[in-house]
């Protein structure tokens, strides 16, 4: 038995004690980040349009301000199903330097041209609809 019964003694006699170690903190370490995912997983994301602050928020945190935004776009992309031909639309802010964020996705191309519209009015970009 190492000499005071300290934990680096262990290590130095024994290295599979460090493997156990590693492999007990490491999942600690990584849990916050889990956690995270789970709920956007289970609850979404959800994006605030501050026209106070003229910021672009993801889950609270800030993503950009409304002058980053080049423009909006809207693309549909089909499937075929044995029900037939169907379509789900994504609405994406692109920012300046090409970043495209999806902010919404809908299989009701009317609630996404109404978003759309309501967004471009808020922040004076043109909409490309792919």
């Amino acid at each position: 038995m190492p000499e005071g019964n300290d934990l680096i003694g262990y290590i130095k006699n024994d290295p599979t004690v460090l493997l156990l170690l590693i492999m007990l903190v490491v999942p600690l370490g990584a849990l916050p980040r889990m956690i995270k995912y789970f709920s956007i997983y289970r609850y979404g994301e959800e994006f605030t349009f501050d026209g106070n602050t003229r910021t672009i928020q993801r889950n609270n945190e800030k993503i950009a301000i409304f002058n980053e935004v080049d423009r909006l776009q809207i693309k549909a992309i089909k499937s075929e199903t044995r029900q037939g031909e169907t379509s789900i639309y994504g609405l994406s802010v692109v920012l300046q330097g090409g970043t495209k964020v999806e902010i919404h996705t809908d299989d009701n191309r009317e609630a996404i041209d109404s978003l759309a519209d309501d967004l471009t009015n808020l922040l004076e970009v043109d909409i490309i609809r792919k």
